[in-house]
């Protein structure tokens, strides 16, 4: 059993109607293009293990596919005992402004879950990001960067934005070309970024010995965001003595969710990976457990 409840992100925002379309053949999908109203879609496990993580969906930060990359990867997630927020993040609509707006809603989701924490059974210590493709993106560029407590805003903007470990599926990880995908660079910085904005929001290049232990999953035959990208960030987290692993597949493209588990055959079926790795870490014991 788990409880979902949809809760806004922001106080004061306008309820705007969010607009999208169902997309999908494989796999029905909802595709929102425009998000008046960010939110999260909160599932609560019935036997909450005090892990929990904020989903970051992917749609080359023109949209949001909160289904296939969202709703349905909380739900299995569910059954693991970790809470979730999906989250519907404001899209940037290729104007830049600092921080960006959908950066701003993943450090608000990540704030919000440590202000719930003891209403939600959540451990801070492991509250995590999850984010496929440009969703990827968003989640790693959070990760990377935490925010601390500002001084303004409400009582949550006095939390620390910190995630404790990122699980990035096919991400985007660097802006500069070779490995660039140009539309979400152009629809989060603008037509013509200067370099300074493409290396800051590119993922390699932000790591420390201080970035949290990551999963990644990605296959080689992607054509939208090649899997240089992961394997050029997990390089980076090694190389500053961070837990990285790389879950490689041959086959599978781009944008397949939970992959053959959710009926995309030739994807990888890497959820199994994903608890064995939250396991090891021991994301997935009850507390008193550990």
């Amino acid at each position: 059993m788990t409880t979902i409840q949809e809760i806004p992100l922001w106080p004061g925002l306008p309820a705007d109607e969010d607009i999208g379309e169902d997309r999908g053949t494989v796999h029905a999908d909802r595709f929102l293009r425009t998000i008046g109203h960010p939110t999260v879609g909160v599932h609560l496990p019935s036997a909450p293990n005090g892990t929990a993580i904020v989903i970051c969906p992917g749609g080359g930060y023109g949209g949001v596919c909160i289904d296939k990359e969202g709703h349905d990867i909380a739900r299995r997630l569910a059954s693991w005992g970790v809470a979730s927020l999906v989250l519907k993040y404001r899209l940037p609509g290729g104007v830049y402004v600092e921080p960006p707006l959908p950066l701003a809603d993943a450090w608000r989701a990540l704030r919000l879950a440590a202000s719930r924490a003891p209403a939600w059974g959540i451990d801070p210590a492991r509250l995590g990001i999850m984010g496929f493709s440009a969703g990827g993106h968003l989640a790693l560029t959070a990760g990377l960067n935490p925010d601390g407590a500002r001084q303004g805003g409400d009582a949550v903007d006095r939390l620390e934005a910190r995630a404790r470990f990122m699980v990035l599926g096919y991400p985007v990880v660097n802006l500069l070309p070779p490995l660039s995908h140009s539309g979400s660079a152009r629809a989060l910085l603008g037509a013509e970024p200067s370099r300074e904005l493409l290396e800051r929001y590119s993922g390699d290049l932000r790591a420390n010995e201080s970035s949290p232990p990551t999963f990644l999953v990605h296959s080689e035959d992607d054509q939208g965001v090649p899997i240089a990208n992961s394997v050029a960030l997990r390089d980076a987290l090694h190389k500053r003595g961070v837990d990285a692993e790389l879950l490689r597949h041959p086959t599978g493209g781009h944008g397949y969710g939970m992959g053959a588990g959710a009926g995309f055959m030739a994807a990888p079926d890497w959820m199994p990976a994903l608890k064995g790795w939250m396991d090891a870490r021991g994301l997935l014991k009850a507390p008193g457990n550990r």
